[in-house]
């Protein structure tokens, strides 16, 4: 059993060279992962808001009758609507239409990542993904300028043409423009599109 003798464990000071090089790398990685989750939070929020969205559309086909998505800029989030008898009354959907879910942007719990929220808004200028002005006030004037719901019908079409704009809360106030994501809608074919902008202020969407 010569061989047991010969093994040696690991010193004190080989542990704390390892403890070290961890928080070194602990103490780089940390700080990039934050400075990502940004745009991370934001794709996500505008990947889902696309699904949400053709799915609305899609059961509308499927069931013959028509879904809304309604927005609540104020309360960053969006519920979607199943509307059977076709009287949906935005002033008060509930009452005139069955809920089917509602999602929220905000990270409401009061954590680091609360701070890392998106929310509806843009902070660029030029054009919208379509290509006609932006109005100022990128938070006023996040979704829909003539509504602030989209009615998806039976035949798949769309009652209203537009976009919904989503940005992480942090770049409202600050000189990053490559996180604005837009969503468009063609009324007349019910075409969903997701859209994102360059670092420019007054750059083009792609």
């Amino acid at each position: 059993m010569r061989f047991l003798r010969n093994k040696r464990g690991v010193t004190l000071l080989e542990l704390m060279v390892v403890v070290a090089i961890i928080g070194v790398m602990v103490a780089i990685a940390v700080p990039s992962y934050y400075a990502w989750l940004p745009k991370l939070k934001v794709n996500q929020a505008i990947f889902q808001l696309s699904g949400d969205l053709q799915y609305a559309r899609l059961r509308a086909i499927s069931e013959n009758i028509p879904w809304e998505v309604q927005f609540n800029i104020a309360g960053n989030s969006y519920s979607i609507y199943r509307d059977p008898k076709d009287t949906f009354n935005p002033a008060n959907p509930s009452g005139t239409a069955s809920l089917v879910k509602t999602v929220q942007l905000v990270d409401n719990s009061g954590s680091i990542m609360a701070v890392r929220s998106v929310v509806f808004g843009y902070n660029v200028t030029g054009n919208d993904p379509n290509g006609a002005p932006l109005l100022a006030g990128g938070a006023s004037n996040a979704v829909f300028s003539s509504s602030d719901y989209e009615k998806f019908l039976p035949n798949g079409t769309a009652d209203y043409n537009g976009a919904v704009y989503l940005i992480p809360q942090e770049d409202l106030t600050a000189n990053r423009y490559d996180r604005n994501r837009a969503i468009t809608i063609t009324g007349l074919t019910g075409l969903i599109k997701t859209w994102q902008h360059d670092s420019s202020q007054s750059g083009s969407w792609k």
